[in-house]
């Protein structure tokens, strides 16, 4: 794509160009596991993030203004890292990831395809773009939320939840830390949201909040034992001062302690009784959120999927400045799969090119600063 200064848009003919260039660069690398897709269906989901309008007499055709472009390669990194990429040394290893699931699996009811991987990569460091390993898929598995735990119990490194609902909507969430029991919101500033189908985004952190992860889930028998002892023992606090100031305190205790102890120890019958009367006194609701969850604040969520794995919900989340992720608020999924990110760490490469190309390509640095890297040979 040139640049022309004296241009004050893009068109949609410059955006295709450079998507096709990127999809060529993709279908370069081996992925015998993937099934063949579109082009142009590629292409438009892609394109259906952009902001084109016909307003520009100047141009015949949808164009967007730089700031609108600037914009559109902010919600797809992976396309901000490329463009980047044709200026500056290329790091090692693919910018694709491979995906490994079972051979006794049908490609065709894999959600994440290799176009997916490339425009979810684009947020996350080199070290997670080497290999994606399915841990769960509701096809298979069942739409079972004890099952997906299981799962993917044994992977203690970051994982990917990529849901399609009954609308045909895909979007999804990355996870930085396991999904172990909590009573409250846990997390790092690492977790993103995503869409893929029938736009293609993501969506980072903005810092308004540090809602990222949730994960909670009350066995049906504790549920309908200690839910009334809850009520009772809130009840009974709230008419005496001194019970009302220890009781949130020595829970609070209780948790810091739990907080500390293994994975495996979090899991037992006591600590299950003491994370629901801690979530009984942060959330003072008539449920607590049963199920999974990324961003927003408990019963209105970025992304929300019960603990059945049959319904969830999705709103406009601060968290991560994202949008509903669906056609409605309310999602019924069809398809849910997990997939665990392994962690290489890429050696140092000695035959880096030493300074920056930006100080010998002007032209070159006003295509980066319209996409924002002007200041980063990265």
């Amino acid at each position: 794509m040139v640049v022309n200064t004296s241009v004050k848009s893009i068109c949609r003919s410059d955006l295709e160009a450079v998507l096709t260039a990127v999809l060529r660069n993709i279908s370069s690398h081996e992925s015998h596991q993937s099934e063949p897709s579109s082009d142009r269906e590629v292409l438009d989901i892609f394109l259906n993030a952009a902001n084109l309008t016909t307003d520009d007499t100047k141009c015949a055709e949808s164009c967007m203004s730089f700031e609108e472009f600037r914009s559109w390669c902010a919600r797809l990194p992976s396309v901000r890292k490329f463009l980047g990429t044709l200026l500056s040394p290329r790091d090692s290893g693919s910018e694709v990831p491979m995906l490994v699931y079972p051979e006794n699996i049908d490609p065709a009811v894999i959600l994440l395809r290799k176009e997916y991987g490339w425009h979810i990569g684009g947020a996350l460091p080199q070290d997670e773009l080497h290999e994606w390993r399915l841990l769960y898929h509701s096809t298979v598995h069942g739409l079972s939320f004890s099952t997906f735990l299981g799962n993917i119990s044994n992977d203690k490194g970051p994982t990917l939840l990529v849901i399609k609902d009954k609308e045909g909507y895909i979007y999804g969430g990355y996870a930085s830390q396991p999904w172990e029991k909590h009573a409250d919101f846990y997390g790092d500033m690492k977790s993103f949201l995503f869409q893929l189908y029938p736009e293609a985004s993501v969506y980072r952190p903005t810092g308004a909040n540090s809602n990222l992860q949730w994960n909670f889930k009350v066995p049906p028998t504790l549920q309908n034992f200690i839910f009334p002892i809850i009520s009772w023992t809130l009840h009974f606090s709230s008419c005496n001062s001194l019970l009302l100031v220890t009781i949130p305190i020595a829970l609070e205790y209780l948790r810091s302690v739990i907080l500390l102890l293994p994975s495996e120890a979090r899991s037992s019958p006591l600590s299950t009784v003491v994370l629901i009367f801690l979530c009984a006194i942060h959330f003072s609701s008539e449920s607590i959120p049963n199920g999974i969850g990324f961003g927003g604040r408990a019963h209105h969520f970025g992304l929300f999927i019960s603990a059945n794995f049959d319904q969830g919900h999705t709103f406009t989340c601060t968290t991560f400045g994202s949008p509903s992720l669906s056609k409605t608020h309310q999602i019924y999924p069809e398809v849910i799969e997990c997939w665990g990110v392994a962690i290489k760490r890429a050696q140092d490469n000695q035959d880096r090119l030493q300074g920056t190309v930006l100080e010998r390509f002007k032209e070159d640095r006003h295509m980066l600063n319209m996409i924002g890297l002007a200041n980063s040979s990265e």
